[in-house]
């Protein structure tokens, strides 16, 4: 989620699942580094579910990394 916005971690699960779980781009869009340049909304959407799976609190839900 850092990677995706450049913001620190404080709060920012909570405001990523928010956008994507509204479906709102625009908020998705604002989330967004800008310094990253252009994100296909697409890609950062898929980006950011799998890294909110990354910090499910129940390890047993997070994601292989090596197969996801």
């Amino acid at each position: 989620l850092q990677l995706l916005t450049g913001r620190v971690a404080f709060n920012l699960d909570r405001e990523m699942r928010d956008a994507v779980n509204g479906g709102n781009t625009s908020y998705m869009t604002a989330l967004l580094d800008p310094l990253a340049g252009e994100w296909p909304v697409r890609l950062a959407t898929d980006l950011a579910h799998l890294a909110l799976r990354c910090c499910d609190m129940d390890p047993n839900n997070r994601p292989d990394l090596g197969s996801e």
